[in-house]
């Protein structure tokens, strides 16, 4: 599962590398468009979660691995 944003460039790269490298690999995306009320909320939750500031946020089985980088 990976969370991103639309216009993120780190998100496009990231997905972009799972496709590459994991092409038979189910992927789940939730792309957050308009709402940023809802995408604060959210960003704070999984900074909460998880320790990390900025998107994309991944996860694997549940466990998150981390972003982009």
């Amino acid at each position: 599962m990976m969370y991103t944003l639309v216009q993120c460039v780190p998100c496009q790269r990231a997905k972009h590398l799972l496709a590459v490298n994991y092409a038979d690999a189910a992927a789940y995306f939730l792309e957050l468009v308009g709402h940023e009320d809802w995408q604060r909320q959210l960003q704070v939750d999984l900074h909460r979660m998880t320790g990390q500031i900025t998107f994309p946020y991944i996860f694997i089985c549940g466990r998150h691995i981390g972003g982009e980088s």
